[in-house]
């Protein structure tokens, strides 16, 4: 769930410079058209992380958990490397939104999880320690976009999240 934020609304303080870069006659057409066209970015990853849900909770369901997380992380593997390498308006914002699509496992298969786990007296403090985690690791996210102009940090970032998910995926593998 913590990659979840890492790259789906973590990089949304630099969307002025992701605008810029994406169109770069920004100056003859406006700024304002272009911060619109680029908050599709995070707004369409945000939308599909949600209907994500409806799409996972019933492969949880049927297929359990472990396969839906090495799917899931997998698929976010493969759309962070889309992200990172692939160019142009069309193909970015098409990988976000298989990103959201991905990432919408990990939002429904945490608190399952954890309902799995620990005791019914336990889960309140663990569920609020991973949520609370997810949103440091944004937090942290919004600070390396704010110090870093989008186009250096658009392949470190997706590889690190690449790199993230897949050990992730080899020790969910194990672990469950």
């Amino acid at each position: 769930m913590i990659l979840c934020n890492f790259l789906a609304a973590g990089p949304t303080l630099a969307i002025v410079q992701t605008a810029q870069d994406f169109f770069p006659n920004w100056k003859e057409t406006g700024l304002e058209s272009a911060i619109a066209k680029t908050a599709y970015f995070f707004n369409c990853t945000a939308l599909f992380q949600g209907l994500g849900n409806l799409f996972w909770m019933p492969i949880i369901t049927k297929y359990g958990r472990r396969p839906a997380y090495v799917t899931a992380f997998s698929l976010y593997t493969i759309t962070a490397i889309w992200c990172a390498v692939g160019g142009g308006y069309a193909n970015f914002l098409v990988a976000r939104i298989f990103m959201g699509i991905a990432a919408g496992a990990g939002e429904c298969l945490a608190p399952i999880t954890i309902a799995d786990i620990f005791f019914l007296h336990e889960r309140g403090a663990i569920t609020a320690y991973v949520f609370q985690e997810s949103a440091s690791v944004e937090k942290l996210t919004l600070f390396l976009a704010f110090t870093m102009r989008p186009s250096t940090l658009a392949l470190p970032r997706g590889l690190l999240s690449m790199a993230l998910s897949s050990n992730i995926t080899r020790g969910d593998t194990f672990i469950a």
